[in-house]
């Protein structure tokens, strides 16, 4: 299960039903990143605004030279908050669409 607070301090959650089903299932790339998905949760080099769904954000880190890993997050408001789920994640070697939300130095294309 992962359970991350964003960078701007959202939880963001991620059953263990749903990694393996969803994630890893359809993106078998992911078996044993897990960790790497929340570092991109909690720690990302670049924040992508959705361009197709307004609640939803790209978290990206550079996971090797010229390898992405984009981890897609749709928030909800809720009651007690906003909260984040992870819809999707995957690796990516060119990034593009969306606007930059949220950079954190470094150089990415």
């Amino acid at each position: 299960m992962i359970q991350e607070r964003d960078f701007e301090g959202v939880l963001v959650e991620c059953s263990l039903e749903r990694w393996q089903e969803k994630l890893v299932g359809s993106h078998p790339e992911l078996e044993g990143r897990m960790d790497q998905v929340r570092r991109a949760i909690a720690h990302p080099r670049l924040v992508l605004a959705d361009t197709s769904y307004t609640n939803r954000k790209h978290h990206v880190i550079e996971v090797a030279p010229g390898l992405f890993l984009d981890v897609v997050v749709e928030y909800r408001y809720l009651p007690m908050g906003i909260r984040g789920r992870v819809v999707t994640a995957f690796l990516r070697r060119r990034l593009s669409g969306g606007i930059r939300l949220f950079s954190n130095g470094g150089r990415l294309p």
